[in-house]
């Protein structure tokens, strides 16, 4: 018999299963078809508002409950499905930050902190079967629990399973976890999303809000770990998250909605540039898309005033190729097809494809490469292949928390620990904030940005108050860049004491502060 306590529940409170959020309008008083705010036929401004609030109501507050659950009683949920949570609500209906935590029986004991926060001696064991030290703890569950054989003995042979050292595959890798995209997020490129059925959009619109709030997911995990511990995991690197944009690439697969998903783990992962060696100084450094100069539009009309095809490219973008020793007469192939010499013009440093050609939609889409030869011989080859260093959401979510896994094993981390426990887990104080606010002072949430020092260089995002936290480190050892949706620098400046700074680079306004 399982028995909730519900007594813990506040009775001014209003508390929601997150499996509602799908269906539930954000003042709580109606429920909508499911998905319906991921629907391209609800108004846009309606599907944004929802997208954002349960971003931080749900994503973000679950990331750092998990965090804190960790901290403080040194365990770790290992199938964090929704149901295992409720949000707590005001009376008017706004989220209060508070997290509530049940199905218990789904926790495993965390080695690494439970090691810190009970004294064990040294480090904690590392080896597979390094559970059974947990019974050397002066803490009595955890010697009826761990004892050599006497779970074995009393039915529960899995026991040694139920402790993060040991956590069986089907949970992800044994250690710290994040778990928003194997386990509480609606749905993702390996795992079926319930309620979309054969809607194709709602399934792409699905993929991709899932990916945008397990940033924030994983923000509010990470920097709730670094604000009790006092310490900046460089190590994690956000450049590498993958972005959402790149399910626009997912297009509807005949057979319903399993061979959709069989399709869409691969269709997501991003291609990049595979090229062969110099050939007697013939190469391709790359290509891109622009229109046509007036003195490229004027070369192609004169080139192509023998064919049937006179027409007016002014408005339309031609494929540049660019590279070195180009021939005036070479010869392109895209993906095989030898393209019309009367399409092309071209230089030692860059050939140009009328954009008449069908076949330069293909390189658009990174489905077919390119081939160049010159008359004499030399040919130089331009294909794209899986990038081999992609990581998904899943993939970056694991290798980013055996960031947090080792730093906690190790020595530092354990007495990080045990200083956050004595302190009663009360958040330490950074050495400063910085703080990045667009032109009408609203926070720039979530945007990628470069922190440098004399040591290292590393990445992070701001967290939904356009905030990071910085410790251990004086704002005057500090350099930081502003990155695009691409993580191209816009500036870089130096950070002196109250400094503001309006930035303008590509588009880009940002003001910066920080305060000590």
């Amino acid at each position: 018999i399982q028995v909730r306590d519900i007594s813990i529940l506040k009775k001014d409170k209003i508390y929601l299963a997150p499996l509602n959020v799908p269906f539930v309008s954000l003042d709580l008083k109606e429920f909508k078809p499911e998905f319906y705010y991921l629907d391209p036929n609800t108004p846009e401004d309606e599907r944004n508002q929802w997208r954002a609030f349960w971003k931080e109501a749900f994503a973000g507050a679950l990331g750092r409950a998990k965090a804190l659950f960790l901290l403080r009683y040194g365990l770790q949920i290992v199938n964090p499905n929704q149901q295992n949570f409720l949000i707590e609500f005001d009376t008017a209906g706004q989220p209060t930050g508070t997290i509530v935590v049940r199905d218990l029986n789904d926790a495993s004991i965390h080695r690494e902190v439970v090691w810190a926060l009970f004294n064990g001696p040294g480090l904690p064991p590392q080896q597979k079967d390094g559970w059974k030290a947990l019974a050397k703890l002066a803490v009595p569950t955890l010697k009826y629990e761990f004892e050599d054989g006497r779970m074995a003995s009393e039915g529960f042979g899995h026991q040694s399973r139920q402790e993060t050292g040991t956590t069986g595959q089907d949970f992800g890798p044994s250690g710290t976890q994040f778990l928003w995209q194997r386990f509480s997020s609606f749905g993702n490129i390996t795992k079926p999303a319930k309620g979309v059925g054969k809607n194709f959009t709602l399934f792409k619109n699905l993929l991709e809000t899932m990916s945008d709030w397990g940033i924030a997911h994983d923000k509010w995990f990470i920097s709730c770990v670094e604000s009790h511990l006092g310490v900046n995991f460089t190590d994690i690197d956000w450049s590498k998250y993958p972005d959402s944009a790149r399910f626009d690439q997912l297009t509807a697969v005949k057979g319903g909605e399993e061979t959709a998903f069989k399709g869409a783990a691969d269709a997501v992962k991003p291609k990049i540039l595979d090229k062969s060696d110099s050939n007697n100084g013939l190469e391709i450094t790359g290509f891109s898309f622009a229109k046509l100069s007036d003195q490229q539009k004027g070369d192609l009309d004169a080139k192509i005033q023998t064919s049937v095809y006179v027409e007016d490219f002014s408005n339309d973008e031609c494929l540049q190729i660019h590279g070195t020793g180009f021939a005036d007469n070479a010869v392109i192939k895209i993906g095989g097809t030898v393209i019309k010499a009367e399409y092309i013009i071209g230089k030692a440093d860059l050939l140009v494809v009328c954009p008449k050609v069908a076949e330069i939609n293909n390189v658009i889409k990174r489905e077919k490469g390119l081939d160049v030869s010159n008359p004499l011989g030399a040919a130089v080859h331009y294909k794209f292949v899986f990038d081999p260093n992609y990581l998904s959401e899943m993939d970056w979510e694991e290798k980013m928390a055996k960031v947090i896994h080792d730093y906690l094993a190790s020595g530092e981390g354990q007495n990080a620990i045990r200083a956050s426990r004595n302190r009663r887990w009360r958040p330490l104080s950074p050495s400063f904030t910085i703080r990045l606010l667009d032109k009408e002072n609203k926070p720039i949430a979530y945007r990628h940005i470069l922190m440098q020092t004399a040591e290292k260089i590393w990445t992070d995002v701001t967290d939904s108050k356009g905030q990071i936290q910085i410790y251990r480190l004086a704002p005057s050892e500090c350099k930081i860049s502003i990155t695009n949706i691409n993580d191209v620098f816009i500036d870089v400046m130096e950070i002196k004491k109250w400094q503001k700074m309006i930035v303008n680079r590509g588009g880009f306004v940002a003001l910066i502060q920080y305060s000590e």
